[in-house]
């Protein structure tokens, strides 16, 4: 048994709100991006996080005790040649996502959608900074980053590659001066949640401001290396995300910058690169607008708008355009917001074919289908 044992141990080890300044807007989400997305050096470490206590039956380490000797036994003892055969435990176990938050809400994963609705509170991380042994960490954004323009929706999925970086990462950080105020940029504001096997802590960040996160210095950089590694993970796996249904639901508590509550801060996603989406219908509720329509796009509808050419729009008009959107989401559920015109185009900011803005109309291939889609979502044309 304990030459099993070793061996076992040694296997671990791995070998709109408002249209008419939609522009300014537009290029400096991009230009935050650009500059983000640069400050943070890619590496791809890739670890694995084993609980031996699991592994090994959770009190302590497997060890045989013998029973009473038996003064009739007349035979070697040994195990019994009639009991099942046994697989080993895996080597490298997958954590499995806590069930009291894994209900996602639309775009949002389950622990992101508990923090904006007050289900899991926010604190900071201790003084000694966070400890390792984390099962997964989850990147998730704030409705304070509307006032910049971002996108308030990261990855979709976890970090589960050593996740423990996330913890030498932060512990690096000098502590934050509380001395100094903040500078008065907006920016973008994020959540991160780490999860042990037994709780979670989920501090505030800010990339703009005061650029701290938690009580650390370096707001800015630690995010930065964040996306790093979410991005050197995607490296390591095919997308698996799959559906659109129900991708323009919001929790209660937002509704108050709709197109960056359906906007990644994560990655620019490029409209060729999309797979599948969905029309939001919009309609006033008061001082808010609500969601009130949610309608998937036909497959046909979402590979001619990936690839159509774009109509220019006017120059120095204001888009024509209403409160609803369309959401465009890639291979691994990354979304973009797409604003719907009041006569039916879509307004698509601009790529190599516009400067700026131009605006898909359907074909008549497709007009028939998109035409039910937009009733469908509850919205009515121009």
């Amino acid at each position: 048994m304990n030459e099993r044992l070793t061996d076992d141990l040694l296997g671990l080890v791995p070998d709109r709100p408002d249209p008419s300044g939609w522009g300014p807007r537009v290029r400096r989400r991009s230009g935050r991006r650009r500059a983000l997305a640069g400050g943070a050096a890619t590496a791809l470490v890739i670890g694995v996080a084993v609980a031996l206590s699991t592994t090994l039956g959770g009190a302590g380490p497997n060890v045989a005790v013998p029973g009473p000797s038996s003064p009739t036994a007349t035979g070697p003892t040994g195990p019994d040649p009639t009991a099942p055969e046994t697989d080993p435990p895996h080597p490298h176990p997958h954590p499995s996502l806590p069930d009291d938050l894994a209900e996602p809400v639309g775009l949002l994963p389950g622990v992101c959608a508990a923090l904006l609705e007050s289900r899991l509170e926010a604190s900071e991380p201790p003084r000694a900074g966070l400890s390792t042994g984390a099962t997964r960490v989850w990147l998730c954004g704030d409705p304070e980053s509307a006032i910049a323009g971002e996108g308030q929706i990261g990855p979709r999925e976890p970090l589960t590659a050593d996740p423990d970086r996330v913890a030498d990462a932060y512990n690096r950080l000098p502590a934050a001066d509380t001395s100094q105020g903040s500078d008065g940029d907006a920016g973008l504001v994020y959540r991160v949640v780490v999860e042990y096997p037994d709780r979670r802590i989920a501090f505030t960040g800010e990339a703009a401001g005061c650029r701290t996160v938690g009580d650390r210095r370096g707001g800015t950089e630690f995010v930065g290396e964040l996306l790093s590694m979410w991005r050197a993970q995607r490296e390591t796996f095919s997308p698996v995300f799959d559906g659109a249904d129900g991708i323009c639901a919001t929790p209660e508590s937002l509704r108050q910058d709709l197109l960056g509550e359906h906007s990644s801060f994560f990655v620019e996603v490029a409209r060729e690169d999309v797979t599948r989406g969905a029309v939001c219908g919009v309609s006033p509720d008061g001082h808010r607008l609500r969601v009130t329509g949610d309608a998937a796009l036909p497959d046909e509808v979402v590979a001619e708008l990936s690839t159509a050419r774009l109509d220019p729009a006017p120059v120095g008009a204001d888009p024509a355009i209403g409160e609803s959107f369309l959401v465009l989401l890639n291979a691994f559920g990354d979304p973009v917001t797409y604003h719907l015109g009041i006569d039916g185009g879509v307004w698509v900011r601009g790529d190599e074919q516009v400067e700026f803005l131009g605006i898909w109309r359907p074909s008549e291939a497709v007009k028939d289908k998109w035409d039910a889609t937009l009733e469908v979502a509850g919205v009515v044309p121009g």
